[in-house]
């Protein structure tokens, strides 16, 4: 799983910032930068732009996501990304608000959940 971090030391006058840069035992590089008391540019030495411009996913629920988190939840070695909604007490009550777990197939995040909890205590 990568986690990254935020650096909170302080430069202090007008250098540049510090930057931090390593790469992950899956992979993943992971950047932090120090904040600085002057504004910064940002810039990307490669080619392009350092993140893609359109999403990977795009989900079409009505939701008000509370959280999200993404760990293995089936136990087959492949991130699952878990969603929990907010707690609604309007009326009538929002009956398709429930948390979900969207499982990893293998070569990509589902769409539609597998799984939902609902505030009931039912399960899908």
């Amino acid at each position: 799983m990568l986690v990254v971090g935020v650096v909170l030391s302080a430069v202090i006058g007008t250098a540049p910032a510090q930057v931090h840069r390593e790469t992950s035992e899956d992979g993943h590089t992971s950047v932090s930068i120090a904040p600085t008391q002057t504004d910064n540019t940002g810039w990307n030495r490669g080619t392009g732009v350092p993140f893609s411009t359109s999403p990977d996913m795009e989900i079409n629920l009505r939701r008000q996501i509370g959280g999200l988190q993404v760990a293995d939840m089936n136990n087959d070695g492949l991130n699952d990304v878990v969603a929990v909604v907010y707690h609604s007490s309007s009326f009538p009550p929002y009956d398709d608000w429930h948390d979900m777990i969207f499982y990893n197939t293998g070569s990509a995040i589902e769409s539609t959940p597998s799984w939902g909890f609902y505030r009931t205590g039912a399960y899908r």
